[in-house]
């Protein structure tokens, strides 16, 4: 063919052949390109810069994540990084308090906190059951109470309103070789709160008939 200078192998080439050879792609390589009708050898780097100007930009902003109250560490990466990045968010050592494993009769009395609710103080207290009960107030919470009870029979156990309950106690002759039987003396008025029956209250069918009992307050 007239003025054709190519060689048999590289018109087999464009024939379309599946044969490809592996090559490292530089600037001043060239492709064919069809120009609006012209076919040209158009270098890669006029392709490169066609690519490159209609790609859309991309965003390259920079995303912080900054440790809050509490927290340590953090950090800041970029949208568009080349490479990954590890973030780390660790708690902070808020508290130097240790652990208390108490037993018997020795309590945690105080907790102390920070404001992200961390316990930062603990306090303990031994409890006297001799001493906290010798520390309670007659007829509060906690107190033994002997009481006169009219109504119906009460069981072990049960609960009854202080409103239903007076003070009592018992008496009976000094002469021990008389067979006198104790009786009951009662007085002070009914008292407040809720109480438990530490005995028992049985009532004779005598409608005027009471018992006594050991009652402890509750409420």
């Amino acid at each position: 063919m007239d003025g054709v200078t190519a060689t048999t192998a590289e018109l087999n080439v464009m024939d379309g052949s599946t044969s490809a050879t592996s090559t490292t792609v530089a600037g001043a390589d060239r492709v064919v390109l069809n120009d609006n009708g012209t076919m040209k050898q158009v270098a890669m780097t006029d392709i490169n810069t066609y690519i490159s100007g209609q790609a859309t930009a991309v965003n390259d902003a920079t995303i912080t994540i900054t440790a809050g109250d509490g927290l340590t560490t953090g950090g800041s990466f970029t949208t568009n990084a080349g490479t990954n990045k590890t973030i780390t968010i660790d708690h902070s050592d808020t508290s130097s308090q240790a652990s208390v494993n108490n037993s018997g009769n020795t309590v945690i009395q105080d907790v102390t906190l920070d404001t992200y609710g961390h316990v930062t103080g603990l306090t303990s207290k031994t409890i006297s059951v001799a001493t906290e009960t010798a520390s309670v107030s007659a007829g509060a919470v906690g107190s033994y109470l002997l009481a006169r009870w009219y109504g119906t029979a009460v069981s072990f156990g049960s609960t009854v309103a202080g409103s239903t309950l007076t003070p009592a106690g018992f008496y009976g002759a000094e002469n021990n070789s008389t067979n006198h039987p104790a009786n009951g003396d009662f007085g002070g008025g009914a008292r407040s709160g809720t109480w438990r029956c530490m005995g028992h209250t049985g009532i004779s069918s005598t409608y005027s008939t009471a018992r006594m009992s050991l009652f402890l307050r509750i409420s």
